[in-house]
């Protein structure tokens, strides 16, 4: 029986900062600030972890529908899933936006 060789995989630097998935995310995160308007003024009140909590939902939507709204912190008007991958990104970008806040939160006095 003859096995497929993997493809060749580039290197894991460029794999990450390079990737259609690490770009996917950061364009997320820009539409959500842009297009939204959920700038860091907004992202800062959100201070109890919803941001966290909305990207646990999406991840949570790609894999297992059914648990997805338990996580959901807001009016579900706001929660608008779609492809699997879609709710991946969105999630990483909501991650993000979280860890992004939680640094800012560091920094003042």
């Amino acid at each position: 029986m003859h096995q497929a060789q993997p493809a060749e995989q580039p290197e894991p630097a460029e794999h990450v900062w390079f990737s259609k998935a690490f770009l996917d995310v950061g364009a997320e995160r820009r539409r959500q600030i842009e297009a939204e308007g959920f700038d860091y003024q907004h992202d800062d009140a959100h201070n109890k972890g919803e941001l966290a909590f909305a990207g646990i939902a999406y991840l949570m939507a790609a894999v297992n529908p059914n648990a997805a709204y338990a996580w959901w912190p807001w009016s579900l008007d706001w929660f608008k899933p779609g492809s699997i991958r879609r709710m991946l990104v969105k999630a990483a970008a909501l991650i993000i936006a979280e860890i992004e806040r939680r640094d800012r939160a560091e920094i003042r006095p």
